[in-house]
């Protein structure tokens, strides 16, 4: 179940690269996190990215270089789904999609900065309910922790 918010320059991808990055990195989670492929476990994979004009970005307290594409990315999962090999995976991966996705050949370098916020049992609402962890374990069916249900 995590939500993830990816925070870009506006302008730097195209509709179309946003919309498949968008689509793969849900993909991508809902794979990390051991969920079966059932559309109706995947559903629960969000992932949305914001634009934010360029002018709004400070590195290292000064505009945006030229030479970079700065990128800032907050994942967001409930505690206990995800243990240290997963959150590796988790940059790995979404890195590579995002590179992927960048423009190519305008000499720019994608700089990504992530946040793994793990939040904790009982603090996450779906729709109208909290759900714990043994409830995200069974609607998402999460592999790894199906003994919790």
């Amino acid at each position: 179940m995590p939500n993830i918010v990816i925070q870009i320059p506006r302008g730097v991808l195209t509709d179309d690269a946003r919309t498949a990055a968008a689509h793969q990195i849900a993909s991508f989670a809902a794979d990390t996190e051991q969920m079966p492929a059932q559309t109706s476990k995947r559903m629960l994979s969000w992932a949305v990215f914001q634009e934010m004009e360029a002018a709004s970005w400070s590195v290292g307290g000064s505009a945006i270089p030229d030479s970079v594409i700065p990128c800032m990315v907050e994942i967001k999962v409930p505690e206990g789904v995800v243990d240290s090999a997963m959150r590796a995976v988790f940059l790995e991966g979404i890195y590579a999609i995002l590179e992927k996705s960048m423009p190519v050949g305008d000499g720019r370098r994608l700089l990504m900065s992530t946040v793994f916020f793990e939040v904790p049992d009982g603090c996450w609402g779906a729709n109208s309910a909290i759900w714990t962890l043994a409830e995200f374990a069974r609607v998402a069916g999460y592999r790894h922790l199906q003994h919790l249900i």
